[in-house]
């Protein structure tokens, strides 16, 4: 199959301003996905890295913007102040933050203050965390990226965090995205297990069957609806035959599919969408975070913040 990369380009312009107007920013494997959907390019390992070497002299050249797409896997390390202000700077934006706060003290109220649910939203794929994040930006739920088998001193810390919340009587609900390969399959098996494990220590204490863990996607039922494409290239199958878990993948489910998580965003990105977003706020009960507001009002907080700064204005 010849491709035109030139026409290839420019429709994925197309694409990411859809992808923009959404909320998020799609991975190369979205797009390549999404290419493969319409027919454009094969669902082979070479036409993908033809793709990520095609994206790349795009971004190059400038046909498409340099940071178009949503890279996880490196991060910068440095959390620190390179900001310097004059005292006077430095007083005035104390001062504005301090006027604005009856006006801005809803902000601060965590969105899941007194809620009697705790969420979290962990993903077998860490390039997926920049759709992931888009989504959910405003639920406030951690969004874990399990980078295939987790390790156990990763997984140590997951538990000891779900524990804390548990300890304050939270319902925990584990919402879990991965692939549907028999890796992947097994990967939500195996971290089970280990939850299982963990969850035996004695400083830790938290039972699997106390935790609401659950396969989101890429699930049977979702291919099924969506019709999302399971056929498999050459070497995809070879790789798969080679795989030890793939006998017993075939016998659960009647035959050998390989569907990415990453094809969800880019086959049915409303769906997909609407899948996160549900998962998480049936859980999320708005009566309770409205009461909380509806606590405090702007007047009783801004005659509060008076008389602290007369308190403030004595003691200097």
């Amino acid at each position: 199959m010849r491709i035109n990369w030139k026409y290839i380009i420019k429709i994925i312009k197309e694409d990411l301003n859809i992808y923009y107007s959404q909320g998020y920013k799609p991975t190369v494997r979205t797009i390549f996905y999404r290419l493969h959907s319409k027919g454009l390019i094969p669902n082979t390992k070479s036409s993908y890295t033809s793709l990520d070497n095609a994206t790349v002299k795009a971004r190059e050249d400038g046909r498409l913007p340099m940071n178009c797409f949503a890279d996880n896997s490196r991060h910068v390390v440095g959390d620190f102040n390179e900001v310097y202000y004059e005292p006077n700077e430095f007083i005035d934006l104390d001062i504005n933050s301090i006027k604005n706060i009856p006006e801005e003290y809803s902000n601060f109220i965590p969105r899941w203050y007194k809620q009697p649910e705790y969420v979290e939203v962990w993903t077998e794929k860490d390039a997926m965390v920049g759709n992931f994040q888009s989504i959910l930006q405003e639920m406030d739920v951690k969004i874990v990226p399990n980078r295939g088998f987790t390790s156990w001193t990763f997984l140590n810390e997951c538990m000891k965090r779900l524990k804390k919340w548990k300890d304050q009587a939270k319902n925990i609900h584990v919402l879990y995205f991965g692939d549907f390969d028999p890796s992947g399959d097994n990967m939500f098996d195996e971290l089970k297990r280990r939850i299982s494990k963990i969850g035996l220590k004695p400083d830790i204490n938290l039972r699997l069957d106390e935790i609401d863990f659950q396969r989101v996607a890429v699930i049977p039922e979702q291919i099924k609806k969506y019709k999302l494409p399971v056929k498999l290239d050459k070497s995809t199958k070879e790789k798969l035959n080679r795989d030890s878990r793939t006998t017993g993948f075939v016998k659960k489910y009647g035959g050998l599919y390989a569907v990415e998580l990453d094809a969800l965003p880019a086959l049915i990105p409303d769906e997909f969408k609407k899948l996160l977003i549900q998962s998480v706020e049936q859980f999320y009960d708005k009566k309770i975070y409205a009461k909380i507001i509806s606590k405090h009002s702007a007047d009783e907080i801004h005659e509060l913040l008076k008389n602290k700064i007369n308190q403030l204005s004595k003691e200097l």
